[in-house]
Protein backbone atom coordinates (compact mmCIF):
# COMPACT_ATOMS: atom_id res chain seq x y z
CA UNK A 1 0.00 0.00 0.00
CA UNK A 2 2.55 2.52 0.87
CA UNK A 3 4.67 1.40 -2.18
CA UNK A 4 1.98 2.32 -4.66
CA UNK A 5 1.83 5.62 -3.21
CA UNK A 6 5.22 6.17 -3.04
CA UNK A 7 5.46 5.35 -6.90
CA UNK A 8 2.23 7.51 -7.41
CA UNK A 9 3.96 10.43 -5.56
CA UNK A 10 7.13 9.53 -7.57
CA UNK A 11 5.41 9.75 -11.00
CA UNK A 12 3.98 13.10 -10.32
CA UNK A 13 7.30 14.42 -8.78
CA UNK A 14 8.83 13.22 -12.54
CA UNK A 15 5.81 15.37 -14.08
CA UNK A 16 6.93 18.47 -11.57
CA UNK A 17 10.26 18.28 -12.61
CA UNK A 18 11.04 17.79 -8.45
CA UNK A 19 13.64 15.11 -7.64
CA UNK A 20 14.57 15.69 -3.85
CA UNK A 21 11.05 13.80 -2.72
CA UNK A 22 11.46 11.08 -5.46
CA UNK A 23 14.99 10.60 -4.33
CA UNK A 24 14.11 10.45 -0.77
CA UNK A 25 11.51 7.86 -1.56
CA UNK A 26 13.70 5.55 -3.50
CA UNK A 27 15.88 5.48 -0.61
CA UNK A 28 13.14 4.34 2.11
CA UNK A 29 11.81 1.89 -0.19
CA UNK A 30 15.31 0.93 -0.79
CA UNK A 31 15.91 0.54 2.81
CA UNK A 32 12.28 -1.11 3.99
CA UNK A 33 13.56 -3.81 1.22
CA UNK A 34 17.06 -4.66 2.46
CA UNK A 35 15.62 -4.03 6.23
CA UNK A 36 12.88 -6.83 5.31
CA UNK A 37 14.86 -9.46 3.29
CA UNK A 38 17.64 -8.78 6.44
CA UNK A 39 14.73 -9.78 8.64
CA UNK A 40 13.99 -13.16 6.66
CA UNK A 41 17.40 -13.76 6.98
CA UNK A 42 17.57 -13.42 10.77
CA UNK A 43 14.19 -15.32 11.50
CA UNK A 44 14.86 -18.14 9.15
Amino acid sequence: MAFAACQNEHQKSLRRGARLWSDKCALLVAFLSIGFIAGLLFVL
